[in-house]
């Protein structure tokens, strides 16, 4: 990991402790994909599946907002999710529409 995807994940985590993120979900991963181009890419995954993308280049100042900016976006997607979970539970095909 770079010093700048270690910076992104440090704010991040700070960030989402700061807002008071979602603590049950079943796991959060930081992912940085370093190219010698055009910097970082920098993934955020829930359950291996990506939440939030973002490119951060060597002369970017703005790491900070975007670590904040992301754990919004995160905690926000997250709540979606976990909505969607709980009506997921009443479209069962299983059930018929007089049985909920």
């Amino acid at each position: 990991m770079t010093r700048f995807g270690h910076r992104f994940y440090r704010e991040f985590v700070s960030a989402y402790r700061d807002i008071n993120g979602m603590s049950n979900h079943s796991g959060l991963t930081v992912v940085e994909q370093a190219t010698a181009r055009s910097g970082s890419k920098i993934l955020v995954l829930h359950n291996r599946k990506p939440v939030f993308v973002t490119f951060l280049s060597p002369a970017s100042r703005n790491i900070d907002a975007q670590a904040n900016m992301a754990a919004k976006r995160v905690n926000a997607s997250l709540l979606q999710y976990q909505r969607q979970a709980k009506w997921a539970a009443f479209s069962d095909p299983d059930l018929a529409p007089d049985e909920f």
